[in-house]
């Protein structure tokens, strides 16, 4: 199919028997895309949404490697989502993949509360004031947070996704720990996380990082919060019948169900929050180890 192209703009190979259209003028797709849509995971019969989806690419590579059933890319500018749209066009996958055009900030507005299983999101990884903006507004808008911040991906994000659904980003880890307080804060519990390194001798230049809505340890705080409330209100019962043996036993038959509800929780979840240090067999040693020692002390 012949599109034709227009002043500055390229037909680029994918190697996947798909292609892309991108201007040399403007800001072209990098590394970090090819990482984040290997990275994500869309499984059969899911509906996929990519925020600020640029060129289009993301929504292209995730269909060629995943069983989506539909994928959208949101883009603010009016230049790129057109352009995006003839990449769609020419690779004939109009029924697979939607690009529309609109703002990250009212992504809730324009498609609705728990439209999309997944999320995925390559966002502008500078503040505002960080470093030297380019002055062509296009690469600005990429690389700066010009026309959105941090905090509105992942706000948006989680009104976006179904419950239980799946966040994934690339970003820079400078801001670490500034992603981490803002998806904990949103309920998008860190589930898995890739440092990507550009030598083996040099730090760490991205993180690939993937949140579920409403994880397991989210709800978990609250089942140990009821746990904790029945082991305290046994042991004052037992107290004032001085049957303090049934009172360990009673914590011991507590702390033996924690630790089964555990073993189920995977080593991978567990490593996340322990680091790559330790294994996942010691992540649950540590885990079980605290709750027996709770089960156990005696106020």
């Amino acid at each position: 199919m012949n599109i034709p192209l227009k002043e500055n703009e390229r037909l680029d190979d994918l190697q996947n028997g798909y292609h892309i259209i991108q201007n040399t003028r403007d800001f072209c797709y990098g590394i970090d895309a090819v990482l984040l849509s290997d990275f994500a995971r869309v499984k059969k019969g899911e509906q996929a949404l990519d925020l600020g989806t640029g060129t289009g690419i993301i929504p292209i590579l995730l269909k060629a490697k995943t069983q989506g059933e539909h994928f959208t890319g949101l883009e603010i500018q009016e230049q790129s989502a057109e352009m995006a749209g003839r990449s769609v066009v020419y690779n004939h996958l109009e029924d697979a993949i939607t690009i529309r055009t609109g703002d990250i900030k009212e992504a809730t507005a324009i498609f609705g509360r728990a439209s999309f299983s997944v999320v995925t999101c390559n966002p502008p990884y500078m503040h505002g004031n960080h470093g030297l903006t380019n002055p062509h507004l296009p690469k600005a808008i990429a690389r700066h947070e010009v026309l959105c911040t941090l905090e509105d991906v992942i706000s948006q994000t989680a009104q976006l996704l179904k419950p239980r659904g799946r966040f994934y980003m690339v970003h820079r880890p400078f801001r670490l720990a500034e992603i981490m307080g803002l998806m904990m804060q949103y309920k998008l519990e860190p589930k898995r996380m890739r440092l990507v390194y550009p030598y083996v001798d040099r730090e760490p230049n991205m993180v690939l990082i993937e949140g579920l809505l409403g994880g397991i340890f989210h709800s978990f705080s609250i089942f140990f919060s009821l746990i904790k409330l029945l082991i305290f209100s046994a042991f004052c019962q037992c107290m004032e019948s001085d049957q303090l043996f049934f009172a360990v036993f009673f914590k011991l038959w507590i702390g033996c169900i924690c630790l089964l509800l555990l073993r189920q929780v995977s080593d991978k979840c567990l490593q996340f929050f322990f680091g790559d240090l330790v294994s996942g067999y010691h992540c649950q040693y540590v885990l079980c180890h605290n709750i027996f020692s709770f089960a156990f002390r005696i106020r």
